[in-house]
């Protein structure tokens, strides 16, 4: 009787501090607000049914209504099957040369099925006990595998885009392509909501673009309710703002909303039960479309002996400049062209040296370069994830992320100078920094 009623103060506690009602400490690194135009070119698109596509006039009312529609069993489901087989001859590769590397105990690569486990799933469960950050490393890791080509310009999702409002020019961006969702993988999700542009360089936030989420599971029918699914707040997009984020919260790689910023700023003060919609495809093939502007996040997997992957990605609209492709996102890859006649040149991305987590250690690197030192970038089985955006929020918690990050000479001025100037007000004196020591804010360094 005890037990429950400590896990329900703990559980009130939680949702009360996730919504402000305590005072949290300070950050440790303040960033100012950033204005741009709201994100409302979806606004008011009228239904074309000469245009080619999937979307009915009623999906296309919900989208505009909540934000985002689920589209069942819209892509093929052979399209994956090929897929499926290269990323686990990835995970296999990933495994082998951790094992080799001493930082996962030999005989860990099963075989044969046990208990019901695949050797694959089993595999990645017992990596995930030795090492708690494989699935981070894992998703860092992978390279563009070539079956996404198919996936990535499929006629059906280019129709979608098109009649959701998307003109023009359209360019994909992988995103860091596939999330692996290890089986009993759990951890405190409650609350950590994000908005997709949280990511990006504020200039791309008013930008025409969709967010495509597509789940990848064994047995999808069987145990849908329990999948790494995603959830979302309907209606926060129709502010079209993407609101303030905080880094490091919860040892979390990515910012995140805090509760009372997102029921004031992107619910207008109200949170009711139907705005929440947890998307949940029963079949392989099944694509959610939303608004990069929607507050959403994943939920834990918690399928018994089952791993899955979630297939991750934008498409976008491209300006007269193509330049505008480059650092769209995350501000460290270029997106891909995609051609009148749907084709698209993925050259570059099959290379390692575009790949995410590749780019995140460059830039990591080269912002190093640039204040006149050359450190060595994250060893390939760092699970640090710094980038850009930590550039433009406010800096909460210390992390791994956020402590590589830190450790940057031109972060460590600043930090220094928001010391002074914190101390400077605590001894009611006027702060006045010596100019020499002022730089320029950049979000993202020139030569990305």
């Amino acid at each position: 009787m005890i037990f429950p009623m400590f896990a329900a103060i703990a559980l009130l506690v939680g949702v009360l501090w996730s919504f402000g009602v305590f005072e949290r400490a300070p950050a440790i690194l303040p960033r100012d607000p950033i204005e741009t135009e709201p994100s409302l070119w979806w606004k008011d698109q009228e239904f074309d049914a000469s245009i080619d596509g999937p979307l009915t006039e009623e999906d296309l009312a919900e989208f505009q209504k909540n934000g985002c529609v689920a589209l069942s069993e819209l892509l093929e489901p052979d399209l994956f099957t090929s897929l499926t087989e290269e990323i686990q001859e990835n995970v296999w590769a990933l495994l082998a040369r951790m094992v080799e590397a001493d930082m996962l105990s030999k005989g860990i690569e099963l075989k044969q099925e046990r208990s019901g486990w695949t050797p694959l799933a089993l595999s990645i469960r017992k990596a995930f006990i030795e090492k708690s950050e494989f699935h981070e490393i894992w998703n860092r890791q992978i390279h563009f595998f070539p079956s996404l080509e198919r996936i990535l310009t499929h006629p059906k999702l280019l129709g979608a885009a098109r009649q959701l409002g998307l003109k023009g020019k359209l360019a994909v961006h992988p995103h860091w392509d596939i999330n692996l969702v290890p089986t009993g993988h759990r951890f405190p999700n409650s609350g950590i909501f994000r908005q997709d542009t949280s990511l990006w360089p504020p200039r791309m936030w008013s930008k025409p673009a969709l967010s495509f989420w597509i789940p990848m599971f064994r047995n999808m029918t069987k145990h849908k309710n329990n999948h790494g699914n995603e959830e979302f707040w309907r209606t926060s997009h129709t502010t079209g703002k993407t609101v303030k984020h905080v880094a490091g919260m919860r040892g979390r790689w990515f910012p995140i909303i805090l509760g009372n910023d997102l029921r004031m700023e992107l619910l207008n003060g109200t949170m009711h039960r139907w705005q929440k919609y947890k998307a949940v495809p029963g079949t392989l093939g099944s694509v959610v479309l939303y608004l990069p502007t929607l507050a959403h996040k994943t939920h834990d997997n918690r399928s018994r002996k089952e791993h899955g992957f979630n297939l991750s990605f934008r498409i976008h609209a491209v300006e007269d400049d193509v330049e505008d492709i480059r650092n769209t996102f995350w501000g460290l890859q270029e997106s891909v062209v995609i051609e009148e006649d749907g084709s698209a040149d993925f050259t570059k991305w099959k290379g390692q040296e575009q790949h995410f987590q590749t780019r995140a250690r460059q830039w990591l690197g080269e912002s190093e370069i640039e204040a006149g030192s050359s450190p060595e970038p994250p060893g390939p089985f760092n699970p640090i994830l710094p980038g850009p955006w930590l550039d433009t929020w406010d800096i909460q918690e210390v992390t791994n992320d956020v402590e590589a990050y830190l450790s940057l000479s031109r972060v460590e001025k600043e930090l220094k100078q928001h010391k002074a100037k914190l101390e400077a007000t605590a001894a009611g004196v006027p702060y006045n920094p010596d100019q020499s020591d002022v730089q320029e804010h950049s979000h993202i360094p020139d030569e990305l």
